[in-house]
């Protein structure tokens, strides 16, 4: 091999960046330069995706170095005025209450219960097959119901004492007096 001529200060230039990356403060000649660089360390490189799950509101903080990618799902439980909780429910038989989890301990102050798809069996007695209750000041429910002669809307019900739905904990439970039963389909509720 052909000797070179190197200036001094190109070598040691060469030397104080391999220092700086590999935080010591070894001394190195010329032949150990390229060892020395070789074995600066470098990371990993990422791979993969992460999954990430978000399940409530606030700030979640991954990890995420090791992977190439991450994957989020949100599945939040929606609150307030403009999102409400929602969710299905199927009664195996004909009642005159409906109970349905939340999934949230807030105060709900609306309740809208309609059937699913199915078309609910017309029978000699009233069969309830819609609710809305509300709450504000005073107490609102109004009932769509079938008979033999087809659905009809109840009259409104108004009321300072009786809301027609309560709540314990994450459970609602609409019981819309004398109303008749609730059809065994399912439903999909709405919550405020």
């Amino acid at each position: 091999m052909a000797n070179v001529l190197v200036e001094e200060s190109s070598l040691r230039d060469i030397a104080d960046a391999i220092r700086a990356k590999n935080g010591t403060q070894n001394t190195y000649k010329p032949g150990q330069m390229g060892d020395a660089i070789e074995a600066i360390p470098t990371g990993s490189t990422p791979t993969g995706t992460k999954q990430i799950s978000i399940t409530e509101n606030g700030t979640t903080t991954e990890d995420v170095s090791a992977y190439a990618n991450a994957e989020i799902e949100v599945n939040v439980s929606a609150s307030g005025s403009n999102a409400p909780y929602t969710g299905t429910v199927t009664l195996s038989e004909r009642s005159a209450s409906v109970s349905f989890d939340v999934g949230t301990t807030d105060a709900i102050s609306a309740v809208i219960l309609l059937p699913t798809s199915e078309s609910p069996v017309k029978s000699g007695g009233k069969t309830v097959v819609g609710f809305i209750g509300m709450t504000s000041g005073f107490y609102k429910f109004f009932g769509l119901t079938t008979n033999n002669s087809g659905a009809s809307m109840l009259t409104p019900v108004s009321s300072t004492t009786a809301k027609n739905f309560t709540q314990t904990g994450s459970t609602v439970t609409v019981t819309p007096t004398g109303a008749g039963s609730f059809e065994a389909i399912t439903y999909t509720w709405y919550a405020w």
